[in-house]
């Protein structure tokens, strides 16, 4: 059964793009005195050893997260 939706559905199928799409929202932050940063109205804290230094972070969305 899956063989025959198959061979209906190959015709409209399109090509995979050469290279993946992105997936993720970029951004740049830089770390506060309180070893942490602000995203989109969250609190995000990373080590105390980061202070002052600017990040570059990706943000998934809840249904694009990569799986582990």
């Amino acid at each position: 059964m899956l063989g025959k939706r198959l061979e209906l559905e190959r015709p409209a199928l399109q090509e995979l793009p050469l290279r993946r799409t992105t997936d993720y929202e970029e951004a740049i932050v830089t770390v506060t005195s309180t070893s942490g940063f602000t995203l989109k109205k969250v609190f995000y804290s990373v080590p105390s050893r980061l202070i002052g230094h600017r990040l570059r972070v990706r943000l998934y969305d809840a249904f694009s997260a990569p799986r582990r």
